[in-house]
């Protein structure tokens, strides 16, 4: 199932290479559990072990990564960080 969505994904962004920043359905919803993680993870919700949410967000980057969409570039605050097609300056889970 995961991996049929994957190649779904993947499909869409050979695709649509129309606006450079247009994000295909699965990957904003992607994008969208990866920010829900990220504010859990960073002084978020009690109900959630910070811990968690912190391993979720690096699973939802790395798989956005694998996709092609980064979180930030360098030179960049953590303030004007958002999700685009990676770059050779943007940050990679990894990096983060």
């Amino acid at each position: 199932m995961i991996l049929k969505g994957v190649f779904a994904a993947l499909a869409l962004l050979v695709a649509g290479s129309g606006a450079a920043e247009a994000q295909p359905s699965v990957i904003r919803a992607w994008i969208e559990q990866a920010r829900a993680a990220d504010a859990q993870c960073h002084g978020g919700d009690a109900s959630h072990p910070r811990t968690a949410a912190c391993k979720r967000w690096k699973a939802d980057a790395s798989r956005l990564n694998r996709l092609g969409w980064c979180y930030g570039k360098r030179g960049q605050t953590r303030a004007d960080m958002d999700w685009h097609r990676c770059t050779r300056s943007s940050y990679r889970a990894r990096d983060l």
